[in-house]
């Protein structure tokens, strides 16, 4: 990520990650939200990161119901589960962040390109008026 903090286009990414664990956990799943602070993200984007995450709460349910007898208690249970899921979402907004640089990137070659052809044909025309 260190790369892309050099990039024009980078602007860095907050985003608040709300874990609600029911007194069930981890019978049952926790509810997950996401708040994006200081930072833009459409909807699409944090409907993709929170479906990121109930798959990774799915999967590793079942591990954290089959090793629950090597934590000390339900509050450890949680904190791996939240050390999995922050790992996993960080992981992801690194690959949104570069997927949002690279798209600015190439927009930004794209209109260069459009205005180096716009000034390109009016030199022509320019040029072959001249001669005329």
């Amino acid at each position: 990520m260190s790369h892309l903090r050099q990039c024009p286009y980078y602007k860095p990414a907050k985003i608040s990650l709300k874990v609600h664990y029911t007194d069930d956990y981890p019978q049952t799943i926790p509810e997950l939200s996401l708040e994006p602070i200081e930072t833009y993200f459409t909807d699409g984007e944090i409907d993709e990161l929170i479906c990121e995450l109930q798959n990774v709460v799915c999967l590793n349910v079942v591990f954290i119901l089959l090793a629950a007898d090597l934590f000390k208690g339900r509050e450890n249970v949680g904190m791996a589960m939240t050390f999995t899921l922050v790992s996993h979402l960080r992981e992801h907004l690194s690959r949104l962040l570069r997927i949002r640089v690279e798209t600015q990137k190439k927009e930004e070659q794209e209109k260069e390109r459009l205005e180096l052809k716009v000034c390109t044909v009016w030199v022509s025309i320019l040029g072959s008026r001249q001669f005329q």
